[in-house]
């Protein structure tokens, strides 16, 4: 069972590791509150930000936006009233998508760090949306670094083609800048190695609605499933699932 007092935001689990800096996030969700969006790029700019500096808190924000993209589904990005005008910096940070079938429903974080040359990965996947609810969040978060063999790209090439696959699903086309950029976090995502959790043997990611339908066996198996959607024949949604296993011998219902 979850520890009903271990509870974390989700910007801690954005947070760098102790010296490390943010080099690129790219984030996923359902619905999008743009108010909610803010605080992301706010949490990482708290970290150059000087005490009553509104001008420095503006370029602050403006620089870590730039490091950021957020992919959400066309019609369900909505806006707090009154807005603030921090909210201005997030329009090229924010990607409507449109998919032909299904909705685009995946609530996971690709995360790249550094600290010079040094680069750090992590992988984070939840059950909630980027939205003020208060509802409680199930959250797996995977650290890692790059430099991994066949067995890596084996094991991250769903997420590396999810990654590569989503700028093409939006619906204002994304800068040559940005599309570099996600091109090479996918290229460095396939070699990453992770770092397990206790009692965890091994991880694999799914990934509904982009390409061949995932076959997900884990019949004879002790598995936890981290999902924000699995969906029936009958709704191919985008969507992630992470199973580490074992872990856990119930696996929810989503």
């Amino acid at each position: 069972m979850l520890e009903p007092q271990s509870r974390a935001t989700l910007t801690d689990q954005l947070r760098p590791p102790a010296g490390f800096a943010l080099e690129h996030a790219v984030g996923t969700t359902f619905t999008l509150s743009l108010d909610s969006a803010l605080a992301i790029p706010l949490a990482f700019a708290a970290q150059r930000l000087a005490v009553d500096d509104p001008i420095g808190v503006l370029d602050a924000v403006r620089r870590a936006a730039s490091r950021i993209d957020i992919f959400a589904q066309a019609g369900q990005v909505s806006i707090a009233t009154p807005a603030t005008d921090l909210v201005a910096f997030l329009e090229p940070m924010v990607h409507p998508v449109g998919v032909r079938t299904g909705i685009f429903h995946p609530k996971i974080w690709f995360l790249e760090y550094s600290r010079g040359e040094e680069r750090a990965y992590r992988f984070v996947c939840s059950s909630r949306n980027l939205t003020a609810d208060r509802s409680w969040d199930t959250v797996v978060t995977l650290d890692g670094v790059a430099g991994g063999g066949g067995e890596a790209r084996t094991r991250n090439l769903p997420l590396s083609r999810l990654l590569r696959a989503m700028p093409d699903l939006a619906v204002i086309p994304l800068t040559s800048t940005r599309l570099a950029r996600i091109e090479a976090l996918a290229t460095q995502w396939e070699t990453i190695e992770w770092e397990m959790p206790d009692d965890v043997k091994d991880v694999a990611f799914h990934v509904w609605g982009n390409g061949r339908r995932p076959e997900l066996d884990v019949s004879g198996k002790r598995a936890l499933l981290i999902s924000p959607l699995c969906p029936t024949r009958a709704s191919p949604s985008f969507a992630a699932v992470l199973v580490p296993t074992p872990i856990w011998s119930h696996a929810p219902k989503h």
